[in-house]
Order: C-alpha cells, then sequence, then structure tokens
C-alpha cells in the first residue's frame, strides 16, 4: 500500500488518500516517471511542479519527496512500484485539503522513448553505411526500430524490433535523405510512444575534374578543366614537387572553369584541382598534371637539332 506521510505539529500521519498543496519536487530516489503526453513519460528531477491531473510512476523500492508550502510529503513506490493519480491542486488550510492522490496499481506505464545519441540531425555521410545509436533509462530489453525516405515515415526502409542493443548498422543506402527513429516495448510487451526523429542525408563527396594541360606564357599560366554544375566551386593548387609538399599557389573558391595565376619561375611544376559542392565539402585532388614554364624551343629549329644529335650520337659509337 501507498503511504504518504504528513508532518504537522510534531505528529504523524498515515493516510490513505492524501491532500496536497501544488508541491514542487524537493528529492527523488530510483526510479520516478511523469506523464506528460498520452505516451511520453518524463524523468522526475528537482524542482519539477506537481499539478492537477499529474499521473506520476514511482518504481520500486523508489520514493518522492515533494515540498508543499513549508511542508515535505512522501510517497513511495513499494516493494513493485506504483502509479499515482493527482486529482487536485488546492491551497492548504486547516482541514488540510488540497491534492487528491490515487492509488492505481503496480502496472508499469509504456516505456518512455530512448534518447537518440548518434547520428545528429542533419548529418551528412559520404558513403551508404551508418551507424544509428541511442540510449534508454529503463534499459528496455526490446527496441522498434523504424528507417524511412519520407518524414512521415509513409514508406518503410527499416522496420524492425532489436534485442539487447542500443546500436543499429544500416548499410547499402542510396544517395538522398533519411528519417529514424525508436520506440521502447517493456517486458510485458506493451510498446511506448516513439522517439523524436531525426534525419540524415548520404551524400558522396564530388568527383574532381577533369584538368587541361596548363598554358604558359611570359607573364602568366592559365589551368582549365571541366565544370559539371553552376553550383560547384574548386580548389586550385601549383606545387613544384608531385607530392604537393611545399605550394607554390593555392587558390580556394575559384567560380569558373578556369584559372590565370602570375608569372611563376622557370622550371617543371603540377597542378591539381579538387571540387567543392554547394554545402562547401571538398572531394579529393585530380591525379597531379606536370606542366613546364620557361622559354619554347621554335618548332623551324626542331630539324637543325635532330641533325646535331644524330651526328653527335654517331661519334660516340652509335650504329
Amino acid at each position: 500500500m501507498i503511504k504518504a506521510l504528513l508532518l504537522i505539529t510534531g505528529l504523524l500521519f498515515v493516510l490513505p488518500t492524501l491532500s496536497l498543496a501544488e508541491g514542487t519536487v524537493k528529492s527523488v530516489t530510483g526510479s520516478t516517471l511523469i506523464r506528460k503526453g498520452v505516451e511520453d513519460w518524463q524523468p522526475l528531477k528537482e524542482g519539477d511542479a506537481i499539478s492537477d491531473g499529474a499521473l506520476v510512476w514511482i518504481g520500486s523500492s523508489s520514493s518522492l519527496v515533494l515540498k508543499v508550502g513549508d511542508k515535505l510529503i512522501e510517497l513511495s513506490g513499494g516493494p513493485v512500484g506504483s502509479n499515482i493519480l493527482i486529482n487536485k491542486v488546492e491551497p492548504f488550510d486547516a482541514a488540510i485539503k488540497g491534492v487528491g492522490i490515487r492509488y492505481l496499481g503496480a502496472q508499469m506505464p509504456p516505456a518512455s522513448p530512448p534518447q537518440l545519441l548518434s547520428p545528429p540531425d542533419g548529418f551528412r555521410l559520404t558513403n551508404g553505411a551508418i551507424e544509428l545509436s541511442w540510449s534508454s533509462l529503463q534499459k528496455e530489453l526490446l527496441y522498434h526500430i523504424q528507417v524511412s525516405d519520407t518524414p512521415d515515415f509513409s514508406k518503410l526502409l527499416l522496420d524492425e524490433k532489436s534485442y539487447d542493443s542500443e546500436t543499429k548498422i544500416i548499410d547499402k543506402l542510396e544517395k538522398g535523405k533519411f528519417y529514424w527513429r525508436i520506440s521502447s516495448v517493456d517486458k510485458e510487451g506493451i510498446e511506448g510512444g516513439f522517439s523524436d526523429i531525426r534525419m540524415f542525408e548520404v551524400k558522396p563527396l564530388p568527383e574532381p575534374p577533369s584538368v587541361g594541360l596548363p598554358a604558359s606564357t611570359k607573364t602568366s599560366t592559365t589551368v582549365r578543366w571541366k565544370r559539371r554544375s553552376d553550383e560547384e566551386k574548386y580548389h586550385l593548387q601549383i606545387s613544384r614537387d608531385k607530392d604537393f609538399s611545399e605550394i607554390s599557389v593555392d587558390l580556394r573558391n575559384v567560380e569558373g572553369p578556369r584559372v590565370t595565376v602570375g608569372t611563376l619561375e622557370e622550371g617543371d611544376y603540377f597542378v591539381r584541382v579538387s571540387a567543392v559542392d554547394e554545402d562547401g565539402s571538398e572531394g579529393r585532388f585530380s591525379d597531379p598534371q606536370q606542366f613546364y614554364v620557361g622559354p619554347k624551343v621554335p618548332s623551324s629549329n626542331i630539324a637543325p637539332m635532330m641533325i646535331i644529335l644524330s651526328v653527335a650520337f654517331m661519334l660516340l659509337g652509335g650504329p
């Protein structure tokens, strides 16, 4: 039996049905929940207010202390736990009127929704595999998991129950937005309400553009590439070495399909370009493209030079 203890003028009264003024939670021991909606149960904590029509669950070997005016009221869940309905809240008076409390039995309320942990709402992944994780205060044995590509869950891509686990790995997802939610099922098989809905998006990083051979003059070098969409921007790097350990030119947020840089010293260079999508996510760089900056040999001089090289080769013992 539920006991509500009221201390007045040094005397202790035990009342099966108690009248209280509007109460504030002074302390909580063990598991206590208050119903906030039809299927929404939330933990009670110090400072919470108890008002008209509140339905409270106090777990086994748990208790709740309410502060009413300058009085303290203790409610206990007993050995198996209890539902307590608070009918009416009125101020104290000499007749000790106030809140009517009614014992409703030891049936556990529907399990409260798990707390979603990861991924956070709006998360973007670049491949089709993701791990969903959650946590529950009640540590239920069974969770109901739903994943959909529609916000109203009219089309379910995943609808299953998971035992003894607070994670779920989903793979082979195509590009697009997905929504997920989870509910708990208690040991009696009663399912509570679903959690809040979270969204994640599968969106691969942009592929690198196809880069043409740079064209150099005495005063500038121009690099061109193939543009795929108006929303894409680009990141260009030029380096003396193929592994780009030292960067000579580093240009970000390039909007067009080409860029012209100023005079470069004579020598060999490498260029690479990456694409940046409308969300600001950057893909991998293109393969390095080698080019040379310096004076070009006129085409009219090529034939005489070939003759000179052939003669030199024969003098050195060539066939």
